[in-house]
């Protein structure tokens, strides 16, 4: 059986710089591919850019492991485990989820929408009883 995926995305302010430099990308193509009346390469060149830059960007997921939370990050080939065990508490937030652990005093903060924090957090729930999971009702860049 496949895992299901819950997406998240970073932060907003690096959110909305990531995406901002993706659709640039876009545009520009756009703007190149439609100044020539035949095909263009460099055009499709930069169109091509945006569509890596945007497949990276919609690959952030969770999964669930046995004992552990993998998270997978833009970057096809970093990926990170949270051990259940090593994780003091989870923090929901009204745009996203902390989750800090106990080895330091790092957060690390997580945007989702409210549909997929609420799959998220009834998967965490129900595999992983023993986490601390906290209601807050603030945005995670409050701290």
């Amino acid at each position: 059986m496949k895992n299901k995926r819950y997406y998240w995305q970073p932060e907003l302010s690096l959110a909305i710089i990531y995406w901002s430099i993706t659709f640039i990308f876009l545009f520009y193509g756009l703007i190149i591919t439609l100044e020539n009346t035949g095909l263009f390469m460099r055009g499709n060149v930069v169109i091509g850019i945006f569509l890596i830059l945007l497949a990276a960007g919609l690959h952030r997921f969770f999964t669930f492991g046995e004992r552990e939370i993998r998270i997978h990050y833009s970057l096809f080939w970093h990926k990170k485990k949270m051990i259940v065990a090593s994780i003091q508490e989870i923090r929901s937030r009204k745009d996203g989820v902390l989750i800090k652990m106990k080895s330091s005093e790092k957060q690390h903060r997580f945007a989702m929408s409210k549909k997929q924090k609420s799959l998220f957090l009834n998967e965490l729930r129900r595999r992983f009883p023993e986490l601390s999971i906290k209601e807050e009702n603030v945005k995670i860049s409050h701290d």
